[in-house]
């Protein structure tokens, strides 16, 4: 979902993976993301971390503190590589939680945004399924 919305209404060029990813989106994560953006995820397959693409990443993103603490110990991601946002996983929550985390996201990103060169990749990461 971080993804989708990075992409479409913010235009970076975003990725997503998780510590411990699901098997695929959620009809929530699918509805919201396409009432919003337009985009169809329902083909998303949710991936687990690969260590060896990180340092491909500018920003890497946890979505909350027990996902940065698992890049940071898991994975020997730097501080100065890590950005921490502290927004609850809606999954399995029901519509209204998917709609409050998309909110929660696309404010982050409009504060991230402006420090981003064009150029510059994110990887969006959350500890549960999208």
């Amino acid at each position: 979902m971080a993804a989708a919305l990075a992409r479409s209404v913010h235009g970076i060029e975003a990725d997503s993976a998780g510590i411990a990813p699901g098997t695929s989106a959620t009809r929530d994560a699918i509805a919201v993301v396409r009432a919003r953006t337009g985009i169809d995820i329902s083909g998303h397959q949710p991936r687990e971390i690969e260590r060896s693409q990180l340092a491909a990443y500018d920003v890497i993103i946890a979505m909350d503190s027990y996902v940065a603490d698992r890049l940071r110990v898991d994975y020997s991601v730097a501080d100065s590589q890590l950005t921490k946002w502290q927004i609850n996983d809606p999954y399995l929550k029901g519509r209204w939680e998917y709609e409050h985390c998309a909110d929660t996201i696309a404010a982050a990103l409009g504060r991230i945004t402006p420090t981003l060169a064009p150029a510059r990749r994110l990887r969006a990461h959350r500890r549960a399924r999208h």
